[in-house]
This record gives structure tokens, C-alpha cells and sequence, in this order.
């Protein structure tokens, strides 16, 4: 049976909401674009236990600078971030278990990227639109998350997230959503009977297909 958005139950895992959920994270966003941002109702284990994964994505996305929006914020906020003593250790696990890319405007080095980090965000903003456009929790529907502005370790991978990005790019039965600042984030989606696919855009060109589908 649905679960319905008017009993403000969490977005994910249907407890009792307690708060509500940004999606994406609002840290992404420079303070002057967070004017009619998107939120789900969640509770505490599905919101405020994801800040410092949001921030780590922050980083992700910011570092290679998509967009002149993507690079101002980086230099006024992002960058600060890294030199947190709390980061430290953030900073070392990922240069052991990530691939170098290019490197990191300002900072220089290579540009690494956490492929934990990306999925686990990628997965709560894909559940929480699924909430948002069908009125029901995700719980027990499996997840895929496809990507190329960060390529992977493996050939494989890259070639089906290519042929999936490039399917849900030409999919017309795709829908646009509602978000409000496209410049910075927006997406579309098709709801099935049994799959969910969203097509989620981030600085125009950083794009990310997430997969729901009932097992």
C-alpha cells in the first residue's frame, strides 16, 4: 500500500518524519541561490547523520569547477572545508582508494574522487524524489547509480554508464521536475509501474542517472 506524503512519515524508510531533508543537500547551493530549494519529510537517521557525506559531494562537484557558480563557491566555501583539521582523515582514505583525475584548481595535485560518497548521495536524492513524485517510500526497491564526469576503474562500468546516460538523455517520455535553480541543480525522471529513473544535473554538465527498481 502507498504510503502518502500527507502522513509525514520519512521520505526513506517510512518512521515518523521528524524533520525535512534537502534534496540535494542544501550545501551545495551559494546562500543566495536557496530560495525554494526541494525537501522530502525525514527522520533523524536519514537527515542530519548525512552532513558530512553532503559536504564530501560538495567538494566532489566543486573541485574540477563546472561553472563559474561552481568555482566562486568553491573558493568562498569548499576549499576552506578541506583544511579542517577533521578532514584530515577524509582527505587520506580517499587518496588511498581513488583514482587521480585532474587536477584541483588552487590547491594543486589531482583531483580524486570517492565513488562511496557519490553513490550514497546520488542514492538519497534519487529516493527522495521518488517520494516526491510518487507519494511513496523506496524501501526494499534496489538502487544503480551511472556516472561519467568521474570516470571509473572499471571499462565496463564506463561503457554501460555512457549507453545509460545517452538513453535517458533521448528517453522523450522522461519528465521535467520542479527544481528551481537550474543553473546549480536540476533533473528528470520516468515513473513505471516497477522502475524509477532519474536523470539528476548538477552545474549543467555533471550528470548522474539514479535507478530504483522493485526487486
Amino acid at each position: 500500500m502507498a504510503l502518502q506524503k500527507e502522513m509525514k512519515i520519512c521520505y526513506w524508510c517510512g518512521k515518523l518524519a521528524t524533520s525535512v531533508e534537502h534534496f540535494p543537500p542544501k550545501g551545495i547551493f551559494p546562500s543566495e541561490h536557496r530560495k525554494n530549494l526541494l525537501t522530502v519529510p525525514s527522520c533523524d537517521e536519514h537527515n542530519s547523520a548525512n552532513s558530512k557525506t553532503d559536504e564530501r559531494f560538495r567538494f566532489l562537484l566543486h573541485a574540477p569547477e563546472p561553472s563559474e557558480l561552481a568555482k566562486k563557491w568553491y573558493e568562498e566555501k569548499t576549499k576552506k572545508a578541506i583544511y579542517r583539521e577533521e578532514e584530515r582523515v577524509f582527505m587520506e582514505g580517499i587518496a588511498k582508494t581513488s583514482k587521480p583525475i585532474d587536477d584541483i584548481p588552487g590547491i594543486g595535485g589531482t583531483f580524486i574522487f570517492e565513488a562511496t560518497i557519490i553513490n550514497d548521495t546520488i542514492e538519497k536524492i534519487t529516493r527522495a524524489a521518488f517520494y516526491r513524485h510518487s507519494g511513496s517510500i523506496s524501501l526494499g526497491m534496489e538502487y544503480r547509480c551511472f556516472y561519467t564526469c568521474f570516470p571509473d576503474t572499471d571499462p565496463a562500468y564506463n561503457e554501460m554508464a555512457f549507453k545509460t546516460l545517452e538513453l535517458a538523455r533521448t528517453d522523450e517520455k522522461m519528465i521535467q521536475g520542479d527544481a528551481e535553480n537550474p543553473q546549480i541543480f536540476d533533473y528528470k525522471y520516468r515513473l513505471d509501474e516497477n522502475t524509477f529513473v532519474v536523470l539528476h544535473k548538477f552545474h549543467v554538465v555533471q550528470e548522474f542517472i539514479g535507478l530504483l527498481k522493485l526487486k
